[in-house]
């Protein structure tokens, strides 16, 4: 018997595979998709990286303190993105009470770039931390940035002494409603103060008293006139010559005698009088010579 699948398979005609040449043109239209491709992301990626229009605020510092009754400065920026020339309006929202804030300039327009922000706190200001916003905005656009603020009470710390820089012991210094009583170097603090302040200085026992104005430092060192003459007294001969239309004097007429100074660092700022009496000037001529 013959094998019908051997037959078959001599019989069975084999599939080949066929070879189709490519179209004209096939080629450069798949090498040209791709390249379309490639350059649509290209553009993709630029647009991505390319800027667009913006403003933004930077502060230097973000921080800033003030003392009550003062003001204090931060300066800020300001940077255009995307070719934006439009002027950009300032403004600050947050300020706590008796606390007030402004720009110079507050409208940035063509090449200015900065503004000085001015915060003002009044004496009247609570102390304490604020949070406030700079605002910057024109056509469309809109920016911020933070700023903390702390208001803050003066605390005053110095020294009372004599002339010769002695310590005052015991004297009594008060500013604002705030007192205290010098220690054994002179010392003493005050708190809770705005500026300026006015600041008194006195000794009851001694019966002398010398009232500072408008100051504004945390740190003072005092010399009243007063301590001087009843801590430290010192003493001078003066003498000269009187002069004018009523000389010749008598003999033993009672005059006033008053030393001043120019010199700041002197604590005689004013005339200090007593009355002397003139002596006879061993001198000859009209002028009595007078001997303190």
């Amino acid at each position: 018997m013959n094998d019908v699948r051997d037959t078959n398979a001599r019989n069975a005609s084999v599939p080949r595979p066929r070879f189709r040449p490519p179209r004209p043109g096939a080629g450069r239209r798949r090498s040209a998709s791709a390249a379309c491709l490639l350059a649509a992301g290209l553009l993709a990626l630029l647009a991505a990286c390319g800027q667009s229009p913006g403003i933004t605020l930077t502060l230097a510092p973000t921080g800033a303190e003030v003392v009550r009754g003062a003001d204090t400065q931060v300066e800020v920026a300001l940077i255009r993105r995307g070719g934006v020339t439009d002027d950009v309006a300032l403004s600050v929202t947050g300020l706590p009470a008796n606390v007030t804030a402004t720009f110079s300039p507050d409208n940035l327009s063509g090449a200015a770039l900065t503004s000085t922000l001015t915060i003002t706190a009044a004496a009247s200001a609570v102390a304490g931390t604020y949070d406030l916003v700079v605002h910057g905005s024109g056509a469309g656009l809109s920016t911020s940035a933070g700023l903390t603020l702390e208001v803050l009470d003066l605390t005053v710390t110095g020294r009372v002494v004599t002339f010769v820089d002695g310590p005052v012991i015991g004297a009594s210094v008060r500013a604002q409603g705030d007192s205290a009583v010098t220690d054994d170097t002179g010392a003493f603090t005050l708190t809770g103060l705005s500026v300026p302040y006015d600041l008194s200085v006195w000794n009851t026992a001694e019966e002398w008293v010398h009232v500072y104005e408008q100051l504004t430092s945390a740190d003072v060192l005092l010399a009243p006139v007063g301590t001087d003459l009843a801590a430290s007294p010192m003493t001078a001969t003066v003498s000269g010559n009187l002069t004018g239309d009523a000389i010749p004097v008598p003999t033993s007429q009672r005059v006033m005698v008053c030393a001043s100074s120019d010199d700041a660092s002197c604590s005689v700022a004013t005339p200090s009088c007593r009355p002397e009496t003139r002596t006879r000037s061993a001198s000859t001529g009209t002028g009595k010579r007078l001997v303190m």
